[in-house]
């Protein structure tokens, strides 16, 4: 991609197998969750669609030879979805307007990351990675408080907490990978 290398290229392949494996994990992790809702009270369906979308997102990104028009189209569709979901933070209540703030970020910096500027001021790369630092703390008092429900309720561990660490994972990636660029 003109302006990231965010996609295979000038990548070790172990590196671009590693961001497949872990984005598409998240992907996965999240789909289960929302096959298994009716187990999961806590389980929040719209975070779960959007991490999901979010972690195929990253594994087309980085997938080799992916087309350029493909990547323009999801800048799109990741850019109206940060629109919602910064509405929703806007409307919402509490811890929820915090988590769909950070999910908007997230979707914007997805957008970003598409649409690869080449030639983005020089403060752009740098705030967008600091915004999504912020969101990676979000997600890790998330996947605390997940951890500390699973307990309480006595719902499947590893389905209520296991997704949280993986978007946190995610999107501390996001952060090096638009640091690196």
């Amino acid at each position: 991609m003109p302006g990231m290398d965010m996609g295979a290229s000038g990548n070790p392949a172990a590196l671009v197998l590693a961001e497949i494996t872990l984005f598409w994990g998240v992907t996965l992790l999240h789909m289960i969750r929302l096959l298994f809702v009716t187990r999961l009270s806590l389980a929040n369906q719209v975070e779960d669609i959007a991490h999901m979308a979010m972690g195929t997102g990253m594994t087309v990104m980085v997938f080799p030879g992916v087309p350029m028009g493909v990547m323009r189209a999801s800048a799109v569709v990741f850019a109206l979805l940060a629109a919602v979901f910064f509405t929703h933070a806007g409307y919402g209540r509490g811890g929820h307007r915090c988590q769909s703030a950070a999910i908007g970020a997230g979707q914007a910096a997805m957008a970003y990351m598409f649409a690869a500027p080449a030639h983005p001021p020089t403060w752009l790369p740098p705030s967008v990675a600091g915004v999504l630092a912020v969101c990676a703390l979000v997600h890790g008092r998330q996947l605390i408080g997940a951890r500390n429900r699973a307990s309480v309720t006595g719902a499947s561990r590893m389905l209520l907490t296991l997704p949280h660490a993986g978007t946190l994972m995610t999107t501390a990636a996001m952060a090096w990978m638009i640091a690196a660029a």
